[in-house]
C-alpha cells in the first residue's frame, strides 16, 4: 500500500490524467460532430431540372458521382471517428473513476 503522502500526490496525477482524456473526449466529439455536419450538408439528390439541356445533364451527373463519392469518404471519415470517440469516451470513464477513488482515498488519509 502507498505510503499516506503519496496519495494525494496520486490523487493529483490521477486529476490531471482525468482533465486530459475530457479534454480528448471533447476533441473527438467535436471532430466526430463536424463530419455529421459535413455529411448532412451533402443532402439528399437534388430535383431534376424540368426541361435540362444536354450539357446541364453532363453536369448533373458529374455532380452526383461526385456527391457519392464523396459521401462515402464522408462515411469511412465517421467511422473512424465513431470509434475514436468510443475510445476516447471509454479512456475518460476509466480515469475519472480512478481520480475519484484516489481523490476519497487521500480525503481518508
Amino acid at each position: 500500500m502507498p505510503r499516506k503522502s503519496t496519495l494525494p500526490q496520486l490523487a493529483k496525477l490521477a486529476a490531471a490524467l482525468r482533465d486530459k482524456a475530457l479534454l480528448d473526449l471533447a476533441a473527438t466529439k467535436r471532430q466526430k460532430m463536424a463530419t455529421e455536419d459535413l455529411l448532412h450538408a451533402l443532402g439528399d439528390r437534388p430535383a431534376p431540372l424540368p426541361e435540362p439541356s444536354i450539357a446541364a445533364l453532363q453536369s448533373g451527373e458529374h455532380h452526383e458521382s461526385w456527391r457519392l463519392e464523396r459521401r462515402a469518404l464522408l462515411n469511412q471519415r465517421l467511422a473512424r471517428d465513431s470509434a475514436r470517440y468510443l475510445d476516447a469516451h471509454q479512456k475518460a470513464a476509466t480515469a475519472f473513476g480512478r481520480a475519484a477513488v484516489l481523490d476519497q482515498l487521500a480525503k481518508k488519509t
